[in-house]
């Protein structure tokens, strides 16, 4: 048997015989046959075979191919043998197994790469969504109820958006599991480009000194301990911010890519669910807006709407509107006639809160104060000046007239709103939530100090123009502004021909500028006159004109509707729109506190290039009658 010829001394020697090793040799002979030789030799009777019968039974058995009993029952031995008797059918049985589990593996396979392939979608799709909710939040203006139905699918598209955030968190996670080791260089590296490493360095020079007066001032340091306990709860804070990893590298650039781009992703989403700042609340905000107006107009103001319509319909109760049949407009509040022109006027229910009348009539504003329209007539107008002697109507004549502002021409314009002030900076900041003024409040020219209730100024006229059509209003033509200015008046100014009756009216450059050193040449033209200003003065602060209109006169620029063209051009009916388009300017009119007297004239025209920014222009807003 393999045991006996795989040991003892002659082992080696019979294996050589036979061209192999011992080992080998006793491998290659053990089998059933051994296995039957060795049971037939054990020298204990017990683990013989019983009988002949059982030897010759085995024999048998291993002849036909079958398990033998000295092998025993185990269950790979039993397969083996099965395996040998049926070497077709188990190849063909082993065959599909194979083909089973390749299939098996290679629907795993797949199935991780599609799941992947899907991750990787569904990133490149929620970061589309982000750029198409973000463009469709700017068609969602003005905030007006007809607007909600919009408002609320954004919402909740946004919001399923956002929650996905946290999938997208995973999956960086896991991402960067497999990033290479962040080695001490790389840290230092992170550390040291971090954008608040010089707050926290200048915080900790804070510290030291703040600790070296504790211990060697002998003065009162009563307060110190607490500011040291304050400053080192804000060190701790940077120092967890600025050790925090920033970077992380990877052997495939793939894995680069999907990184930068889950981050971008998360980073946009956060800004996205921002509190206040990010788009959802700024839309659930616009939402709520929309819904107050709706309110407002069928519950809060509805009576004084009423009574409004009631009178200016009248043409007894209210002879310049000859009847005019207004509805309700949504956002509004009627606020009542003004007492010395008799024109109706209005707060915008989303800049601010409603001014209220004085004892004597007139409305008391501040920095809080809304917008307030005053419904215009409308009517037949003239518009521009000519030269002494030229024209066909002597009203027109102006002898400090200019080319742009010929020939004088009439336009029909239909009743609208036009602001009583030049809008504000808490007006636009409250709407907007920046204030883009260059003298901002704070600051101090002369003796007087800029504050929320002076005129917004620094904006392009596409800005004012895009912030003025989400509130629901616009920009004023040229010809509903100088309608609006001249206030059924023909002369040169609202106050006259002389421009000494300005006295009071308009802040224009002057003595107050001179004084502080102003360095704008129109001071020349008339450095006697001191209106008390250098800059723009707080609204309503001069008188107004005869439609109750302050500042139509200097203090800032306000931006028009049109670009700047050619009086002979036609006009659109209504509004009195100059058909031009093509142009690289648009208009301002009135004039500023940096301009002379001549440029506050009702019919002098300003123009300024597309994107110019100014802190001497601003924005007096209009509104169609809806």
């Amino acid at each position: 048997p393999s045991a006996a010829v795989g040991a003892g001394e002659d082992a080696e020697g019979r294996a050589r015989r036979r061209g192999t090793t011992a080992r080998a040799l006793a491998r290659e002979l053990r089998g059933d046959l051994d296995a039957i030789v060795l049971t037939a030799m054990r020298k204990e009777p017990e683990r013989r075979y019983a009988s002949v019968e059982r030897l010759a039974d085995d024999l048998a058995r291993f002849l036909a191919g079958r398990p033998v009993a000295a092998k025993g029952e185990s269950f790979s031995y039993r397969a083996r043998k099965l395996a040998a008797r049926h070497r077709f059918a188990t190849g063909a049985l082993l065959l599909a197994l194979f083909v089973l589990v390749s299939a098996a593996i290679a629907v795993g396979i797949s199935a991780r790469t599609a799941k992947a392939r899907l991750v990787e979608v569904q990133r490149l799709s929620d970061l589309r969504q982000l750029t198409d909710l973000r463009a469709r939040a700017e068609e969602l203006w003005p905030a007006r109820p007809t607007q909600l139905p919009g408002m609320q699918a954004w919402l909740e598209a946004a919001r399923t958006l956002h929650d996905r955030g946290t999938d997208h968190a995973s999956a960086l996670e896991r991402l960067r599991a497999r990033a290479l080791p962040y080695d001490a260089q790389q840290r230092e590296l992170d550390r040291a480009g971090h954008p608040r490493r010089s707050e926290l360095d200048a915080a900790r020079v804070r510290l030291a000194s703040l600790r070296w007066r504790l211990e060697h001032e002998s003065g009162d340091v009563r307060a110190l301990p607490e500011r040291i306990a304050t400053l080192e709860r804000e060190i701790g804070e940077l120092e967890h911010a600025v050790l925090e990893r920033r970077t992380w590298a990877f052997t495939d650039p793939a894995d680069r890519w999907e990184h930068d781009e889950l981050v971008q992703l998360l980073d946009e989403l956060a800004g996205f669910a921002a509190p206040k700042s990010g788009a959802i609340d700024r839309m659930r905000s616009r939402a709520e807006l929309a819904e107050a107006l709706e309110k407002d107009l069928g519950d809060t103001h509805a009576e004084a709407w009423r009574a409004a319509i009631a009178t200016i319909g009248d043409p007894a109760r209210a002879p310049h509107y000859g009847g005019l049949v207004l509805t309700p407009q949504i956002g509004l509040a009627p606020l009542g006639p003004d007492p010395e022109s008799g024109l109706w006027e209005f707060a915008e229910l989303s800049t601010g809160r409603p001014p209220e009348r004085g004892a004597d009539g007139r409305l008391a504003i501040g920095e809080e104060t809304a917008l307030v329209l005053v419904l215009l007539p409308g009517g037949r107008a003239r518009i521009g000046s000519a030269a002494p002697g030229t024209g066909d109507d002597p009203d027109d004549e102006d002898r400090l007239t200019r080319a742009d502002e010929q020939p004088p021409n009439a336009v029909e314009l239909a009743p609208f709103f036009l602001s009583k002030y030049e809008m504000t900076q808490g007006q636009w900041l409250r709407f907007s939530g920046s204030n883009p003024s260059a003298i901002a409040p704070g600051q101090q020219h002369g003796d007087h100090t800029t504050g929320l209730g002076h005129p917004v100024e620094h904006m392009s006229w596409e800005e004012a123009d895009t912030m003025l059509w989400r509130m629901g209003l616009v920009l004023p033509t040229e010809a509903q502004w100088e309608y609006a200015a001249r206030a059924g008046t023909r002369t040169a100014w609202w106050t006259g021909d002389d421009r000494d009756a300005l006295e009071g009216a308009a802040n224009i450059a002057d003595a107050a500028a001179r004084r502080v050193g102003a360095p704008w040449p129109a001071i020349r033209e008339w450095p006697e006159h001191d209106d008390g200003h250098v800059v723009h003065a707080s609204v309503g602060t001069y008188r107004p004109n005869p439609f109750g209109l302050h500042d139509t006169a200097g203090n800032v620029w306000e931006w028009c509707l049109d670009e700047y063209a050619l009086y002979d051009l036609p006009t659109e009916p209504r509004t009195g729109l100059r058909q031009w388009k093509g142009g690289r300017e648009h208009c301002g009119r009135g004039g500023s506190y940096m301009e002379g007297a001549a440029s506050t004239r009702s019919a002098h025209r300003g123009h300024a290039v597309l994107g110019a920014r100014e802190a001497s222009i601003g924005v007096r807003p209009a509104r169609v009658v809806e």
